[in-house]
């Protein structure tokens, strides 16, 4: 997989929610809702309920569905003042269940990304593989473990992580 850099992390900002999102559920004060443009996308806001229509935003999740049906994490951003919290795992885990999907790393990932796709690894109730990306469904899937040595998710015959860009992690409960 390739890295992407992101500049700083997004700040907590006010959001509207309409009629069209849905709550999801509930990590610790954070209330989740869920918004699908007809099924090929979904936006998840992370908001602290202040009991009107008008809530601070402290995390966004934008997933977009691929031509396999799986969704594919197209952005996550938790403000500064949230990170470390394991939220974003808890998160991943939450949409899977509530939503009944599957989701993949997409093209790129962040350092920040990575934790968060190992951390992800480490609940007990999510199944994680790997496979080449290319054209059509993945022909091999491979088995995953945690690399304790450096800290990091492994495929099973070569490192997931190189530069090369073709390998992609998909997570399903």
């Amino acid at each position: 997989m390739d890295t992407v850099d992101i500049q700083k992390s997004e700040r907590i900002n006010k959001v509207q929610l309409n009629e069209d999102y849905t709550y999801i559920g509930k990590i610790g004060d954070i209330v989740i809702y869920s918004y699908s443009t007809d099924g090929e996308e979904y936006l998840i806001r992370l908001c602290l309920d202040t009991g009107g229509r008008s809530m601070t935003c402290v995390g966004v999740l934008d997933l977009a569905k691929d031509r396999r049906g799986i969704y594919s994490v197209m952005m996550v951003r938790i403000a500064k003042e949230y990170q470390g919290f394991n939220i974003a795992p808890k998160l991943y885990r939450m949409a899977m269940k509530k939503l009944g999907i599957s989701i993949s790393t997409y093209s790129c990932q962040s350092l920040g990304g990575r934790s968060i796709w190992t951390r992800l690894f480490q609940l007990k109730d999510v199944q994680i593989a790997a496979y080449r990306r290319g054209s059509g469904t993945p022909r091999k899937v491979y088995p995953v473990y945690f690399d304790e040595y450096h800290n990091r998710l492994e495929g099973d015959k070569e490192t997931i992580w190189k530069e090369t860009g073709n390998w992609e992690l998909v997570a399903s409960v």
